[in-house]
């Protein structure tokens, strides 16, 4: 209460402004801002000191619950970009459920580290090369341990590995002063609203509901480079045979189109089948909503049914 009484004070004061600035209001909405940040500011450190470490645990909590929203927020900005570029609705999103943990974690990192930084320029640079850091080692973690690369931008200019790009650096800079100047003090203020019991309660069941769809999706993709190589050889075993079956009919030019036709479609089925067979519902959704693994695949599975070219 002692702190909303100083804040209102040291904001409404009109002694420190000269009568231009008292019309403008500029000035006093600028100072009132900055005064309900440093009053949260404070609120947070007297939390943390709290005995017993109840202070600490519900900060975390507030914490968790900030990196579902914005993870779920990328979600959704990830599924209508990535949807407008294939023409088609992607359901974006490493996990089973609607989220993307790397905006979660890099907004709510923003959100420690830059809350208190009131340059936006110093805001957008900082997020720029903390979220192209993020985002590098994000995507070199994940291609060592599933052996895949998730998204590339070898196509996009000024790229670093195919991982990083000066375009998306440019987006992240702007999300991260769009976060920690307008969205995440609404955000705060509805975490601060909630009672105390619903925030335990919210944090429990989502955190086993994140924890659960984490380890069934790792479990699901563990051994996607053997189901690649898995289906490159079925690729490779029905493409020798319909070499072979090809010879058969080069000679008989009047049934050679229709019999074309005919083991081309036969062959796509026994790819589809294959396909199907070897990889399991997590490896296909994960296909399906990173267009780029998909793309990869394609290209590998076609140099392994073309045929080769010494012979």
């Amino acid at each position: 209460m002692a702190d909303k009484i100083s804040a209102t004070r040291e904001t409404f004061s009109l002694e420190r402004f000269s009568k231009p600035q008292l019309e403008s209001g500029k000035p006093l909405r600028r100072n009132r801002k900055r005064s309900i940040r440093s009053v949260r500011a404070r609120r947070a450190a007297q939390a943390l000191t709290e005995p017993g470490g109840a202070g600490l645990m519900l900060f975390v909590e507030k914490l968790f619950l900030w990196f579902l929203f914005y993870s779920f927020c990328g979600w959704v900005y990830e599924s209508i970009l990535v949807s407008i570029l294939e023409r088609r609705p992607v359901n974006r999103g490493f996990l089973n459920g609607p989220l993307c943990p790397i905006y979660g974690a890099g907004a709510v990192g923003a959100v420690v580290v830059l809350g208190q930084v009131h340059n936006p320029l110093v805001v957008f640079l900082l997020s720029m090369v903390g979220a192209s850091i993020l985002e590098y080692v994000t995507s070199w973690v994940m291609e060592v341990l599933f052996h895949a690369r998730w998204w590339d931008y070898s196509d996009y200019k000024f790229n670093l590995n195919g991982r990083i790009c000066l375009l998306g650096a440019f987006v992240f800079g702007v999300g991260g002063v769009l976060i920690t100047s307008v969205i995440q003090p609404q955000v705060a203020g509805v975490t601060d609203r909630l009672p105390l019991p619903a925030i335990h309660w919210l944090c429990g069941v989502l955190f086993v509901l994140t924890l659960i769809d984490l380890v069934v999706t790792v479990c699901g993709i563990m051994h996607f480079e053997n189901s690649l190589d898995n289906l490159m050889a079925a690729m490779t075993h029905y493409g020798d045979a319909m070499k072979v079956a090809v010879s058969d009919v080069t000679g008989k030019m009047s049934e050679s189109w229709k019999s074309g036709k005919e083991m081309s479609f036969d062959f796509m089925m026994r790819v589809r089948d294959a396909a199907m067979s070897i990889f399991n519902r997590q490896q296909r959704r994960m296909i399906a909503s990173f267009p780029e693994t998909a793309h990869r695949t394609q290209q590998r599975c076609a140099g392994a049914a073309a045929p080769d070219s010494r012979k």
